[in-house]
């Protein structure tokens, strides 16, 4: 079940609903809850692919052979708007956002 939790922790660490990836991939909001939920283990290599790539990571990280959590791919422009909107923070408020990712980055660590 490892793989379905694997799809569920990087559907919500993006903020996707089940329907949302299930659109990205081409496969119906059932496909990607049964995905989730173990029902469905034997999930093809395309489709593992596929769900990988909509969750801009890999399939080694979703079977569980990479234990990195692959990086966002961000785009230059979106890279510099974030670079700028973290700039434009004081001191304090740019610690509280590092504080915050730490703490969503042990969530996912974690499971919860």
């Amino acid at each position: 079940m490892e793989l379905g939790n694997r799809i569920k922790k990087k559907r919500l660490a993006l903020g996707l609903t089940q329907e949302e990836l299930a659109e990205k991939v081409g496969v119906k909001f059932a496909a990607i809850h049964k995905y989730e939920n173990g029902i469905i283990t034997n999930i093809p290599l395309d489709r593992v692919e596929a769900i990988a790539n909509a969750l801009n990571t890999t399939p080694a990280y979703l079977t569980g052979w990479d234990k990195e959590l692959a990086a966002p791919e961000w785009s230059d422009e979106q890279e510099r708007e974030n670079a700028e909107m973290f700039k434009a923070l004081t001191p304090e408020k740019r610690e509280d956002v590092l504080r915050y990712m730490r703490y969503l980055l042990s969530s996912l660590e974690s499971g919860k």
